[in-house]
């Protein structure tokens, strides 16, 4: 059978019922008396409030553990895609980043250490390039785009898919009678699959409110109401044998899980180590550029190479690299380095085709694209031929018709064909938001910017492979 590796997380964000501060403690606890550790995913309001509280030692029982950071405040509105849903691409990451560094800085002097792993309340994509700049080096919890609920690579992060369909969610149910024995049962099923499937990934999440209290603490903010600190308003709270029956529910689940033959409880550290992208940085040759290349000039996506993927923004920061080379040197390249770029900035199509461009043409606008890349470190929305914008679909595929036409003649034709490129590598994002049920957005909400932005970055999107 093959491993299967367990990522087992724990939202813990409610700062309002003080009696959901134990919970970090004695998961901890449970979790060190089996050698393995959980990621508590951690709000700055749960931090602080702890601090306000005097659970020092809670806050030094999760430093035991593994930590992420799971936004400032969470639910208060207004929430991420409220706030950007009509911001463009550079102003909605401006305002994460704006919004939550601040926190982030308070996060790191109550536990000492930076975050291993993000967790945002809802999907956003503004949020991955700050936490890709803030050296945070996984998102563990579910985005917009999804490989089959794989782990995979997106905009440069390692995303660590929520429970559907490799996993699941622990809820309020925890307490009731005979579910200790319905988690190992939902537990076998899916591993088992897993193991059949030739292993993977398997998550187990919960909110450590579900463990105390009968409601989430973030239902007053109902339809994205602003409630202020003084007016909240505690949760109902579950009985103690209630309580004591969730913890030994988790217990007699993590100790089956932990005598499972080939299952292993890791880290998000160790999840970003099995899956690390072994290809970024690499040098590729020019025969295995050209096979890129012949790839992408039919679909532009991930391609596979050495066991490992390129994106379609390496694939495009590649090819303009050899041109570079080739247009200063006259030759070809015997390497060309694969480095890590953005998706574009915004949607743009092609409006004026022309037949053919010549190769001095070519060469003028190459060293244009070469150097926003240099400056902007992400695929241009648009490529200029005089005043007319050339969408970057299409100038990869041109670009890879003409590398394809140099390695086959030894020189680059007098006139180069504008090619129409076959972006597929947006399907992995849904094409339209869907209206959203949680309590913290307004009535009929649905986060089509969000959307929008997320398909574009689906040209650094890429599954991740187990080592």
């Amino acid at each position: 059978m093959a491993m299967v590796h367990v990522l087992i997380s724990v939202h813990t964000e409610d700062c309002i019922n003080p009696e959901t501060d134990e919970v970090p403690l004695r998961l901890a606890e449970i979790c060190n008396r089996h050698g393995c550790q959980a990621v508590f995913k951690v709000t700055t309001e749960k931090a602080t409030s702890l601090q306000r509280h005097g659970r020092e030692d809670v806050i030094e029982a999760l430093k035991t553990q593994d930590l992420g950071f799971h936004m400032t405040n969470h639910s208060y509105p207004p929430t991420v895609p409220v706030y950007t849903q009509k911001m463009s691409w550079d102003e909605g990451v401006r305002a994460f980043e704006r919004a939550e560094r601040v926190g982030y800085e308070e996060w790191r002097d109550v536990f000492g250490r930076d975050a291993a792993t993000y967790c945002h309340g809802t999907a956003t994509p503004f949020a991955l390039p700050i936490l890709r700049k803030w050296g945070i080096p996984t998102y563990a919890w579910s985005c917009y785009p999804t490989i089959e609920g794989l782990p995979m690579h997106y905009m440069g992060l390692l995303v660590l898919p929520a429970v559907q369909p490799n996993g699941f969610h622990l809820g309020f149910r925890l307490g009731e009678k005979g579910m200790g024995e319905q988690f190992i049962g939902e537990f076998d099923a899916i591993a088992g699959r897993l193991h059949a499937e030739g292993g993977g990934m398997l998550h187990i999440s919960s909110h450590e409110c579900e463990w105390v209290a009968r409601e989430f603490w973030d239902a007053q903010f109902r339809q994205g109401k602003l409630v202020l600190p003084q007016d909240f308003r505690r949760a109902p709270i579950k009985s103690a044998a209630e309580i004591e029956g969730g913890y030994a529910d988790f217990e007699e689940l993590l100790s089956h899980v932990c005598q499972c033959q080939e299952t292993q409880v890791i880290t998000s550290g160790e999840f970003h180590e099995l899956y690390k992208d072994r290809l970024a940085g690499e040098e590729l040759s020019i025969e295995e550029l050209l096979g890129l290349a012949e790839a992408a000039a039919e679909e532009i996506t991930f391609h596979p190479m050495r066991g490992q993927y390129a994106s379609a923004a390496e694939i495009f920061g590649a090819m303009v690299a050899a041109f570079s080379y080739y247009f200063g040197q006259g030759v070809l390249p015997q390497k060309v380095k694969l480095q890590y770029y953005g998706g574009p900035p915004r949607h743009t199509e092609t409006l004026n085709q022309t037949d053919a461009m010549s190769a001095d043409v070519f060469r003028h606008v190459l060293a244009d694209v070469a150097d926003y890349l240099q400056f902007e470190r992400r695929v241009p929305a648009e490529v200029w031929l005089g005043n007319y914008p050339i969408s970057p679909g299409d100038f990869l595929a041109t670009m890879c018709k003409a590398f394809i036409a140099l390695c086959s003649g030894d020189e680059l034709p007098d006139m180069i064909q504008l090619a129409r490129g076959n972006v597929t590598c947006t399907k992995y994002a849904p094409e339209q938001a869907q209206v959203s049920t949680w309590p913290a957005f307004p009535p009929g909400f649905a986060d089509h910017n969000g959307v929008a932005m997320a398909r574009l970055q689906c040209w650094t999107i890429k599954p991740a492979v187990r080592a």
